[in-house]
């Protein structure tokens, strides 16, 4: 896990497993960063070709509240 620094001040904590090409990974509600902090096998599936860059949301695993995010959708 690392930080990143957004928009000057915001924080949002970063997973990333794997090599290769870069592929972002946005999580939903039951899946690294949400219910579960670990790597599922689907992760380590695409991190074998992969680099997997998965950012938390707004206010899950240690990134910065953002008020203007009512969701993941957001």
């Amino acid at each position: 896990m690392s930080t990143l620094t957004v928009a000057g001040a915001r924080k949002v904590t970063l997973a990333e497993l794997g090599s290769g090409p870069p592929l972002l990974y946005l999580h939903d509600l039951i899946d690294i960063h949400s219910a579960t902090p670990e790597w599922q096998p689907y992760h380590r599936r695409l991190a074998e070709h992969f680099r997997v860059i998965a950012p938390a949301f707004a206010g899950c695993a240690g990134s910065d509240e953002d008020e203007d995010a009512l969701g993941p959708d957001d």
